[in-house]
């Protein structure tokens, strides 16, 4: 996606500071199919958006879901992941709405940077927001002024990103190498959604990774 490849650039060349903590929101008004639960069908894309974004696995994951189904898949999934060095990552996926939303948002040090899939301009860098407030003395007389930061608009450009996975593919073949994201990601993903879907039938848990492929380690108490 020319999108997640731009806010992928921006976050490593430090656009936005440190990164403080991150919220994913994928809703669809509607299942697609009923073979497998949310955590599957719509989470799946925005763990791997995380994974490669931070170049890392989580240390843990929680997570909770609902459903209103007879089968029991969930309908609506909750995930809380956590990193080394203290970043979090929250995550909302559900088909349990009227609209469709694709919103990722990276909350730094300096700025905030907004992904929303369904923009004309789907990424945006928000600056510090004004606030002189913050040295003000008591004694100060001056008007307070309070508001958002400098904002940013960028529109991608980039082949469709359906058409760059399957030509990237097809390149791999052709040069008997390694796609871009290898066995490796995948099997790290997979281990990430098998935490979370552990986690969700503890109740909601906490369920720590091991080092290898994020397979699920040592469970420890809920906070």
């Amino acid at each position: 996606s020319p999108a997640v490849a731009l806010l992928s650039r921006m976050m490593a060349e430090g656009s936005h500071g440190q990164t403080r903590y991150m919220t994913f929101e994928r809703i669809n008004p509607g299942p697609p199919r009923t073979d497998v639960s949310v955590l599957w069908d719509l989470a799946v894309h925005d763990v791997a958006i995380i994974h490669h974004l931070t170049g890392e696995s989580p240390i843990a994951v929680r997570a909770s879901g609902m459903s209103q189904r007879s089968d029991g898949l969930a309908e609506a999934v909750f995930i809380h992941l956590e990193f080394e060095g203290g970043m979090q990552a929250r995550l909302h996926t559900s088909w349990l709405s009227s609209q469709k939303t694709r919103v990722a948002t990276v909350f730094g040090s300096e700025a905030t940077l907004v992904y929303d899939d369904l923009a004309e301009y789907q990424i945006r860098r928000v600056g510090a927001p004004r606030d002189n407030r913050v040295h003000a003395k008591d004694g100060d007389v001056i008007e307070l002024a309070y508001g958002q930061g400098t904002e940013e608009s960028f529109r991608p450009a980039g082949a469709e990103p359906l058409y760059a996975e399957c030509a990237a593919f097809l390149s791999a073949i052709r040069r008997e190498a390694d796609p871009p994201n290898g066995i490796r990601h995948a099997l790290e993903v997979i281990g990430i959604l098998e935490a979370a879907e552990r986690s969700m039938g503890l109740g909601g848990e906490m369920v720590a990774l091991g080092t290898e492929h994020g397979e699920p380690g040592t469970r420890t108490a809920s906070t």
